[in-house]
């Protein structure tokens, strides 16, 4: 049992158990972030929920995503609105930060967080801004005219593993195989590789993800070596779900892009997203890979997956 520095006591559950994550994907959801319930064996595997009791009483958690030795993201930080103010986010950050060690952290912060997270280290690289709206309807046609011969589409299944981690490590800095082999594996939605049918080149990577509410999904994540690559890639994710989902107009998609690659904002504006939640992408120790944001067209969501 911890004490907080104004006199609480506050015992902290660490562990990635299926009702963990539930809790976890609930409680992010009700604070309006945007779990992808598809990598929901992701986060039992390769996080860790940090859950704050107060006689017995859930009132707090922070979850921290683990790649190596080397790297970690912060995910949802969240105190119950009644229980805050008597320092049981202090302990919970103090209790997480010992999972790191010197790792290099990351993290999303909304502009009134930036302050807090700068006095442990974080710095401010670039900020990202949530989109989400319907399926594109207007651009569904015009798009397959003109991208139907040029490119190919393979599904994560089809690929090695070792292409898609080096892949995604080439525009991210970041080693994620685990996340990769449970993507190779999604069956309700869709993870593709784009190629160049003249070249065999890959030309883009997605994926998209069933999030926690009904008919809602998340692109997470979209790298590509052009803005037309991306392009055709965005949409033919989105009209995977559009295929399958049993309402489709009721469908809403969200993708997180970073401001600072213009085309990847225009994408998301010529699909009539609308703007959302703005953050700013924090650092310990450095952007992993500077010269991948301007081929990032939507980033991994650290939400919740």
């Amino acid at each position: 049992m911890l004490q907080t520095p104004k006199g609480h006591a506050l015992a902290i559950q660490r562990g990635t158990s299926p009702e963990d994550a539930e809790f976890v994907y609930q409680w992010s959801d009700e604070s309006d972030f945007q779990p992808c319930l598809a990598d929901y064996h992701i986060f039992c595997r390769t996080s860790y929920a940090h859950i704050g009791l107060a006689d017995n009483a859930r009132v707090g958690l922070l979850v921290t995503h683990k790649y190596d030795n080397s790297t970690g993201f912060l995910g949802p930080f969240i105190v119950k609105e009644s229980e805050r103010g008597k320092g049981y986010g202090y302990l919970l950050w103090q209790h997480a930060m010992d999972n790191f060690g010197d790792a290099n952290l990351g993290c999303d912060a909304v502009a009134a967080r930036v302050p807090y997270y700068q006095r442990f280290g974080f710095v401010p690289h670039h900020d990202t801004q949530r989109f989400r709206g319907p399926y594109p309807r207007h651009l569904a046609k015009e798009a397959a005219r003109h991208y139907q011969a040029k490119y190919r589409l393979t599904s994560f299944a089809q690929e090695d593993i070792t292409t898609l981690v080096e892949f995604d490590y080439k525009h991210s800095g970041l080693r994620r195989e685990g996340w990769y082999q449970n993507w190779q594996d999604r069956k309700s939605t869709a993870s593709l590789i784009l190629r160049d049918t003249a070249t065999g080149e890959i030309c883009a990577m997605g994926a998209i993800g069933r999030a926690w509410q009904p008919h809602h999904y998340r692109i997470s994540p979209c790298y590509a070596r052009d803005p037309a690559s991306a392009r055709r890639m965005l949409l033919e994710l989105m009209t995977r779900v559009i295929e399958t989902d049993s309402e489709p107009d009721k469908v809403l998609i969200d993708m997180v892009v970073m401001l600072n690659n213009p085309d990847a904002v225009q994408i998301a504006h010529d699909c009539r997203l609308a703007e959302g939640l703005k953050c700013a992408r924090m650092w310990t120790r450095g952007l992993p890979c500077p010269e991948g944001i301007s081929h990032t067209y939507a980033v991994v969501g650290f939400e919740c997956g």
